[in-house]
Order: structure tokens, then sequence, then C-alpha cells
């Protein structure tokens, strides 16, 4: 239904000044799985902001993977 402000959420973490702006991207497989959309609250710029943060978080490891500790170490 929103395919693309999908599509242009992900290609907006390449622009310059984004997040991966020094990265070319080559191939990006963007698999949509589940999910819904209301009538009140659903609309383009709502998924393009999601697919964005769903990006991130596919990408950039939580900080206790990051930091080499386990999840949920109390550190």
């Amino acid at each position: 239904m929103f395919r693309d402000a999908v599509y242009r959420g992900v290609s907006r973490m390449f622009e310059p000044g984004a997040k991966f702006a020094q990265y070319e991207p080559d191939g990006i497989l963007i698999r949509v799985v589940g999910g819904s959309s209301h009538d009140t609250d659903s609309n383009e710029g709502s998924f393009e902001i999601a697919a964005m943060e769903a990006f991130v978080m596919a990408l950039v490891p939580p900080p206790d993977k990051a930091a080499g500790l386990p999840a949920n170490s109390g550190c």
C-alpha cells in the first residue's frame, strides 16, 4: 500500500547529511513483513519514517552488542 513511501524512507538514509551518507547503496533488498494501516493515522510520512527507523535497526547493533557485552548484563 505504501511501497513508495518505504522506498523513499530507505533512500533518504543515503542522502547528504544522513546517517549512512558516506555509503553508496548497492543491491539493497527491502522486505516488508506484516504490518497494518489505519484510515485515521496511516499516511506516506508515517511509513517513510518507519522505514528509516527499521533500516537503522537492521544495520546498527544495539549498544550492548556493540560493546561486546551480553544482553541485559546490567552494565
